[in-house]
């Protein structure tokens, strides 16, 4: 069984909002979840994002966050997955304009020999902006943790600052965190950091 949904929030200018997303359950039989979120971030607007994943060992639960921000805005989104058998979060930041600011925060607890994977892209083609990503994992018996972060600076994007972290603690010698954090610049005047 397949189970899509998609969700568009739109920030007007100066808004304020906090988005709260759910997926819990018990699925009877194997299920495939594909959620889409989308925000689009007006000037000076500010969201802050809450997503869980609370799902049976048989659903592979694949999700899609999309961010387009307009100048002086910020977006705050955490994702806190506890279980499902395979967990994929795929983020795409786009910062539009210059003084922006993005974080993303997420934390894998998986149990089972289950599967949490972050891929991130975060596009700064405007100066002056800001990204922050902090994910942390723990993991026990057989689960695996994935994480690949990308920072991609382009020219002319200069008084970027781009912070990069990912931290797991294995708490069994079968378990396992992958991390792959990557960065590309062409700019210069930038503060690019990044650790696992």
């Amino acid at each position: 069984t397949v189970v899509p949904s998609v969700v568009f929030i739109i920030a007007e200018k100066n808004a304020r909002a906090t988005f709260f997303e759910s997926h819990d359950g018990v699925a009877p039989e194997t299920l495939l979840a594909t959620p889409e979120t989308t925000f689009i971030i007006d000037e000076s607007a500010f969201i802050r994002h809450i997503k869980t994943v609370n799902q049976s060992s048989k659903t592979y639960h694949l999700g899609l966050i999309n961010s387009f921000q307009e100048k002086d805005s910020r977006l705050s989104s955490t994702s806190i997955t506890y279980s499902a058998q395979i967990t994929r979060h795929q983020i795409n930041a786009n910062l539009n304009d210059e003084n922006i600011d993005t974080e993303f925060y997420g934390l894998a607890v998986p149990e089972n020999g289950q599967l949490v994977d972050h891929d991130l892209t975060i596009e700064h083609s405007h100066p002056n902006c800001r990204s922050w990503e902090f994910f942390r994992g723990v993991l026990i018996e057989k689960t695996k943790s994935a994480f690949r972060g990308k920072i991609h600076v382009h020219e002319g994007a200069h008084g970027t600052d781009a912070k990069q972290t990912n931290q797991s603690l294995l708490l069994s010698d079968d378990a396992d965190a992958f991390s792959r954090p990557q960065l590309e610049i062409y700019a210069d005047d930038v503060k690019c950091t990044h650790g696992a």
